[in-house]
């Protein structure tokens, strides 16, 4: 994951990128937070 970190922040967008592994957050509040106001923008599916 930090290949893509290193890729966002060289991209000098104006906005802060916090990226996580869903699966492992082990904070029941933070969990709840993105549940509640999260946006996902890649998912993978399995075959």
């Amino acid at each position: 994951m930090g290949v893509f970190v290193s890729l966002l922040d060289d991209l000098l967008l104006p906005y802060t990128i916090d990226l996580s592994i869903f699966s492992d957050i082990s904070d029941a509040d933070v969990v709840e937070h993105i549940q509640r106001v999260g946006v996902t923008f890649y998912e993978k599916t399995w075959p």
